[in-house]
């Protein structure tokens, strides 16, 4: 069983609490200012990544195809990107773009988490 499927099963389930990601990367880096940023990028990829556990979990109860749950994490993945420093402010000129990329994410960060033993 994929990483995935294990923690979403974990949390659908109720037989264990999620407790994050392990240590995170500012703990690797020495120097304040790569600390504070790499916590900013470790925050965003947590976020990304529990949307992806939790468009997991309800496809698991729902029983849900791969492609679908993905769809299913796209609307968070697409509000996680959204508020971004890096483009406040910015106009979006192709929401459907930017929703069809926030989609190929959640399939992508899916296959990356399923490619973890659990």
């Amino acid at each position: 069983m994929s990483f995935l499927k294990k923690l979403g099963q974990v949390v659908l389930t109720a037989t264990g609490i999620v407790t994050g990601y392990g240590p995170t990367l500012a703990a690797m880096i020495p120097g304040d200012k790569d600390d504070k940023a790499l916590a900013r990028i470790t925050d965003g990829l947590d976020n990304a990544m529990g949307a992806i556990v939790g468009a997991e979990m309800f496809g698991q109860a729902l029983n849900l195809p791969g492609p679908d749950k993905a769809k299913a994490a796209a609307p968070a993945l697409f509000q996680i990107l959204m508020a971004s420093k890096l483009i406040a402010g910015k106009k979006l000129k192709d929401p459907a773009k930017a929703k069809a990329a926030a989609e190929a994410m959640g399939g992508n960060l899916a296959d990356f988490l399923n490619a973890f033993e659990d």
